[in-house]
């Protein structure tokens, strides 16, 4: 990717994160000082023929066909006996034909017609040697006799057919046949492996002194002229002048020409006259004989003699002639990429290379690439790659049909400087194909899918680094990663005094730094030095099209670019950071922030200023530690391409879009114009902040700095009440307060926040006070959250204006009050200011808090004059109102609208997002962000950790938490600890908690502890769930209700039962705690004791609310006990509950699983709204007692009704079948389920479907159902197929169900008894035995089974024998 900036973005040794874009680590199985794997391949030489026996001329080929691969040698013409030495390969691994048919052909021959074939059987063939050194295994070539389909001998074809692998000395030359279509000659040429040797470029100077003895066809004209100069399709000239002289011109002009310098410099005399020109003489100089340097020495010029221009008019005695200085620039080294990209800085003079220094190795391994083209319907691609270092290119076969293309390919090159860079780019070959540019014939480009870049100064030396890289694209659209490629690399120097050499050597060539060229003449030059290469080496077979090489040598890298100026913006801050620290470093020293480290700042200073000598050992000592610590510190990866810091991830699509507009633009004039003000608005921004900057420096004065420190001591010392108290009295002794004080009074009162005292003043004036009083009043009480004051003040308001409805709006929202509300909207419309945007913007925050979303919407439809404030009113408002969907619609219109977003807009917009799980707009509003610069508000990260956790997205969460970690709040860290619960992330949830609480940045809160006792909850860790319980205890949050309920549902999932009736009896006792503790009973399976835990609370007289029964009535409904299910639906008709959809199905569960069907029926009825929830609760309880008919006919009747049904339908419906023996049914229902309602099975539903299948007696082929499973069998699955051999004493899959779930759950007695069992039906007594021995050896114990027997209205519960 051109744009991106290589950098490790682990500053430690570390791996970075393995997100998308990051490098990842690979362990390949790598033979001695080898980078690639071993590849074996069938090589096939096709040298010649003799003695073909055919009639007519014909020009004849050899056609090889291996299984269904094919591939044709060239032509040769008119001849019987042809020579062809081409060479083929086929790879190993793809072979699986046992036999290899070589059939020649004849060009112009019927299709179906052929001279003969020969077939070779590849069993006979050796294997290719094992050593890898081996650089040639070919054999010599044989004659093979060739058969006509009649058996008849027609000649003899000679040949040599082996089996080797890439180290092979053919593998460059050979073809690779084994690709998706045939290949015949002209296809080969364009797959073939190949080095490119890069020409050797040098800068031509050309500097024009002056010119003699020019004649104009008009002698009598004096005329100006200029020279032109051409090297190919370079051209420059000189300015025009009239003494034909060019002496003030000392750099002149500078050409690239390549080696072997054998173009020709052509320079033109021209004449102008009005406007015409007029060639007056050339002359042809070729560039080998010019002088070449290599230093700053002075060149002599030359004069060469001019000859008339063909078809101009002959001159007597013509005799003109120039002075020219010529020369090869040698001394520099022409610049064909970017400085910080370059692979090689040897200049062209041989006299001044650098010695080398090194070598490095490449592998190319494989890759796996996302599809480019499509063929025969699937996704496809023809991919190879190119490896660029110095003047050696190497291009690896192209790997025809395949997303995962595997090169195994190596190379290796000098290294003269340490500080350069090797790339590799994979590109996709557009011309092989269907639909590639060889049928077609129109120029069709090959498109780069990536490149990888490896600065060889973050190796280090002898270490192979073995890492699948990136490969990304950038384009208008955005970022994309088109998939990945596999790298070994190595880089093993000759000298380290060599190599640290370099590093005190400049990093281009001394003629870059004595006579340096000028930036626009170096762009020129370097295009002019790309275009060369590209033509060289796109006559090379095969050719390296020029998009290649321009992408190489990164040819388009100086385009404006508004991403890549904000991305050197953040380098040079990073880079400048260090002084920023520094200052931070030496301000807290100043301030005793920390004693320990300000008193040895002293002490040292001390030391230094006695002792001046040991000034310079300290520095150096300080260098060298700091030093150690980077050394040691340093990554142990190398450096890779990272987003971020080219914000290449968060551009905006225009931002884009401009940067690969081309020279000239091909946008619209309004697209230009609009780009062109973006400009001018930026420049003006950065000087006027060039401007502040002067200004406050010139103003700064220390004085002023500690006049304002004192002042600002001084006001956080002071108490605001009581000076205004004071002031109070005074005015009240002096006899001023009804005439003077007033005013000023009242507003101190209401600025620092005692609003009753201002009410009381205000009570006391004889008149009625203004409506500025009012409303100052108003906004205190308001803003203090004494909502029922503010009505009251007014209530008592006889003037109005347009700051008092927002403030009246304000007090009914915190109140809920919509009445009130709308009485509010139509005084506010009676007074006149129903239309002000203030009032209007107040109104739709109060109706959208109260709940009344229509009338907001239509208020906000009204308005005229809509600015951000409603907008974010209305957004926020649809959100908290649980329109998510809604509150994106309006952001969409708030933007095509070209409001200006916000901060409040993006913290009301993101909850939306993640209320919606739409995760694509919740990147959008992030990348808005980021170009509006709003991501360093810390509330706004907050909505974006949020929306990224509530979306499942732990990976962006957490990368937006750990950017500017410092500033991060409880809020901060609190949403980061949710996110990691509710994605499973338990674990990381508690360390999290516990990297908060060392950082000391922030304190956990009530919220925190809520998510971080949930943590411990998932995680069934009552050591964890007590250490937090001790925490929230020194924190001083145990008393609070959303902590205490949460600390009562971790100790019941954890099993602590005690504990959670320990936190009960001590805590606020309200029901929320209540709830939360019968929760935790039902949970445990203590359905009893939930019962009597909520007597109990109805005997405390601590009235039940909705939760209390949703808690409740499932341990009712385990409890099977019909008539306490009659008692509590007594009691919610008493309170009134039925009404509520949730408890009335509850209730029916209760009927349902006590067997008073009847019941059940009716109170499902009685629902308004029948959902899934309740449907299946209707059809699980006919299905539990045996009613299989009914709950089909009531699945039916769901499915008819709209009801989608769920997973737990399903699970229901073949939990009925299997308890009736309905096999084919349940079969059915499994095969419906995927098909037709588009669920996947988990491992209930399969546990199901095996006790269904088991309890038939069909105990194998429940076996060969749970082989067949998409995923791993649970304990539920295995624990079926035991059953079931326990019913039919089956013990060959009884073993093999109880080995599994011996290892699943190995502390289950049941699973040993019932394998027992089966011994002893058996008549094995001697495995019984066995079993029971294991038993004892694990200390497992098997519970006495016990019975629930109900005598005189109380359960009692009987021990089986």
């Amino acid at each position: 990717m051109a744009d991106l900036l290589p950098r490790s973005s682990a500053r430690l040794g570390t791996l970075p994160p393995n997100n998308e874009f990051g490098i990842r680590e690979i362990a390949p199985r790598l033979a001695y000082d080898e980078l690639v794997e071993r590849m074996e391949y069938l090589y096939v030489r096709v040298v010649k023929a003799r003695g073909l026996k055919w009639t007519g001329d014909f020009d004849p080929f050899a056609e090889l066909r291996l299984g269904g691969y094919s591939c044709t040698t060239r032509h040769v013409e008119k001849t019987v006996s042809p020579e062809w030495d081409d060479v083929f390969a086929f790879s190993r691994e793809r072979i699986h034909a046992p036999f290899m048919d070589v059939i020649v052909r004849g060009r112009g021959l019927a299709k179906d017609d052929y001279v003969g074939s020969a077939r070779l059987d590849l069993g006979i063939l050796p294997d290719a040697p094992a050593s890898s050194v081996q650089h040639d295994s070919s054999p010599a070539p044989q004659w093979y006799p060739v058969f006509d389909r009649k058996g008849e001998h027609r000649g003899e074809v000679m040949m040599a057919v082996w089996f080797g692998t890439q180290k092979d000395s053919y593998f460059d030359s050979a073809v690779h046949a084994d690709g998706a279509f045939p290949v015949d000659d002209k296809l080969a040429a364009h797959i073939k492996h190949i080095r490119y040797d890069v020409p050797r470029l040098c800068y031509v100077r050309v500097k024009v002194v002056e010119v003699r003895d020019i004649v104009f066809a008009d002698k009598a004209r004096v005329g100006e002229v200029f020279v032109r100069s051409r090297i190919l399709g370079q051209v420059h000239r000189t300015r025009t002048c009239l003494d034909h002289c060019w002496k003030d011109e000392e750099n002149g002009h500078m050409f690239v020409a390549a080696a072997p310098f054998k173009d020709f410099l052509n320079m033109s005399v021209v004449g102008v006259k009005g406007g015409k020109e007029e060639i007056i003489g050339h002359v042809n100089v070729l560039l080998d004989s010019f002088e070449r340097r290599s230093d700053t020495r002075p060149i002599s010029p030359r004069w060469f003699n001019l000859m008339q221009p063909e078809g101009a008019a002959k001159i007597d005695k013509y005799s003109a002639k120039i002075s020219v200085v010529l020369c090869l620039e040698c001394g520099y080294k022409v610049l064909s990429e970017p400085v910080h990209y370059m692979s090689d800085v040897r200049p062209v003079a041989r006299e001044r290379e650098r010695k080398c220094i090194g070598l490095v190795e490449l592998g190319i391994r494989e890759a796996i690439l996302s599809s480019t083209r499509t063929r025969d319907g699937r996704g496809s691609c023809d991919a190879y790659c190119v490896a660029k270092y110095g003047v050696k290119w190497y291009r690896t076969r192209t790997v025809t049909d395949s997303l995962a293309p595997r090169f195994h390919q190596q190379y290796h090159w000098e290294v003269h400087d340490h500080c350069t860079v090797l790339t590799v780019a994979v590109f996709h070959n557009s011309q092989i194909g269907d639909k590639g540019g060889l049928v077609t014939g129109d120029p069709v480009k090959d498109v780069l899918l990536g490149k990888v870049r490896i600065r060889l100064s973050t190796l280090e030396t002898g270490r192979t680094y073995a890492y699948s890289y990136p490969l990304m694209s950038l384009h208008g659209g955005g970022v994309r990663k088109m998939g990945e490629l596999r790298l070994a690399v190595r880089f093993s120097n000759t000298s380290t005094l060599g190599l640290l050499q370099t590093y005190a050597q400049p990093h281009l060539p001394p003629m870059h730094y004595h006579r340096p060229l000028a930036v626009v003449q170096q762009e020129m030059l370097r295009r002019e030095a790309v275009a060369i290469i590209a033509h060289r080496l796109g006559r090379m077979d095969p050719p390296l099209r020029r998009e290649c090489v321009e992408h190489l040598c990164e040819s388009h890298a100086l385009r404006w670019s508004m991403r890549r100026s904000k991305a050197h913006f953040f380098r040079l801050a990073e880079a400048l950071e260090p002084l920023s620290a520094a200052s931070a470093w030496f301000y807290h020293v100043c301030r005793w922030t920390n004693p320990v480290t300000t008193v040895a700042v002293h002490v040292i200073f001390t030391m230094l200023v006695c002792y001046p000598s040991l000034v310079l050992p300290t520095f150096f000592l300080y260098k060298f530690l700091l030093g150690m610590r980077n050394y040691l510190g340093r990554p142990k990866h190398p450096w890779h391409v990272d987003t971020r810091v080219s914000h290449a991830d968060t551009a905006h699509p225009d931002e884009l879009d401009e940067e690969f507009d081309e020279f000239p633009t091909a946008r619209p004039p309004e697209v230009v114009r609009m780009r062109y003000d973006k400009l001018r608005s930026l420049n003006a921004r950065i000087q006027e902040i060039v401007g502040d900057i002067a200004t406050h420096a010139e103003r700064a004065r220390p004085l002023v700095q500690q006049c304002l420190a004192l002042t600002i001591f001084h006001s956080k010392k002071a108490t605001p009440l009581a000076p205004t108290a004071q002031l109070h009295a005074l005015l009240l002794t002096s006899g001023n307060l009804r005439y003077h004080g007033v005013h000023p009074l009242f507003m101190l009162y209401c600025a620092f926040g005692h609003p009753s005292s201002a009410h009381n003043l205000l009570a006391q004036m004889p008149h009625p006070p203004p409506v500025s009083f009012s409303n100052s009043l108003l906004r205190s009480y308001t803003g203090l959250g004494c909502h029922r004051e503010a009505l009251a003040v007014y209530s008592a308001m006889r003037a109005f204006d347009h700051l008092t409805f927002p403030f009246a709006a304000k007090a009914c929202a915190g109140l809920r009050l919509g009445r009130h509300g709308r009485a509010v909207h139509c005084r506010s419309l009676a007074a006149g200011f129903g239309g002000d945007t203030y009032v209007q913007n107040a109104l739709i925050s109060m109706y959208m808090s109260c709940g009344n979303v229509e009338t907001a919407d239509a208020v906000f439809g009204s308005m005229r004059n809509r600015t951000v404030v409603s907008w974010n009113a209305v957004v926020a408002g649809f959100v908290k109102n649980g329109y998510a969907e809604r509150a994106l619609e309006v952001f969409g219109e708030m933007f095509a609208d070209g409001v200006e977003i916000d901060r409040a807009t993006i913290v009301s917009v993101l909850p939306a997002c993640a209320q919606a799980k739409d995760m694509n707009t919740g990147r959008s509003v992030h990348r808005l962000i980021e170009v509006k610069g709003l991501g360093d508000y810390v509330a706004v990260k907050n909505a974006l950790i949020d929306m990224y956790g509530k979306c499942r997205s732990l990976e962006d969460a957490r990368r937006v938490f750990d950017l500017g970690k410092h500033d991060n709040d409880v809020v901060s860290w609190t949403a980061m600890i949710g996110t990691y619960v509710l994605n499973d992330r338990a674990f990381d949830a508690i360390a999290l908690g516990c990297e908060m609480l060392i950082s000391g940045t922030a304190w956990p809160n009530e919220v925190t502890m809520v998510y971080l006792l949930s943590a411990c909850a998932s995680m069934s860790s009552g050591k964890h769930a007590k250490c937090t319980h001790a925490l929230c205890i020194r924190l001083g949050l145990g008393s609070d209700i959303a902590v205490e309920t949460a600390l009562i549902n971790t100790y019941a999932r954890c099993g602590r039962i005690k504990l959670m009736r320990t936190i009960l009896e001590k805590g606020s006792r309200r029901a929320e705690a209540w709830n939360a503790a019968m929760s935790g009973y039902t949970i445990s399976g203590q359905e009893k004791k939930a019962i009597e835990l909520f007597k109990w609370m109805i005997a405390e007289s601590i009235r039940p609310d909705s939760a209390t029964m949703a808690s409740i009535l499932p341990a009712y409904a385990e409890s099977a006990d019909l008539k306490q299910g009659k008692n509590i639906h007594c009691f919610l008709l008493t309170l009134g509950f039925l009404r509520n959809s949730e408890i009335l199905t509850g209730l029916i569960d209760v009927y349902a699983k006590a067997g008073d069907l009847d019941s059940a029926w009716v109170l499902f009825h009685w629902l308004a709204e029948k959902d899934v929830v309740a449907w299946t609760t209707v059809i699980a309880g006919y299905g539990m007692h045996g009613h299989a008919r009914t709950a089909i006919v009531l699945f039916d009747r769901m499915v008819e009704s709209g009801v989608k049904p769920n997973s737990v339908t399903f699970a229901t419906l073949l939990y009925t079948f299997s308890h009736v023996g309905m096999i084919d049914e349940g079969l059915r229902l499994f095969k419906d389920m995927r098909k037709l309602h588009g669920l996947m099975p988990n491992c209930e539903h399969y546990a199901c479907l095996v006790d269904m299948l088991g309890r038939a007696g069909r105990i194998e082929e429940a076996h060969h159902l749970i082989q067949d499973m998409p995923f791993e069998p649970s304990t539920s699955v295995w624990g079926a197929l035991l059953g079931a051999c326990v019913l039919h004493k089956n013990v060959e899959f009884g073993e093999v169900a109880a080995k599994h779930l011996f290892q699943l759950d190995p502390e289950n007695t049941g699973n040993y008894v019932l394998l027992g069992n089966i011994y002893a039906a058996a008549d094995r007594w001697r495995d019984v035995q066995d079993v029971r021995r294991l038993m004892v050896e694990r200390g497992l114990i098997k519970e006495p089974g016990s019975s629930l027997v109900e005598a005189r209205s109380e359960q009692c519960r009987a021990a089986m024998p």
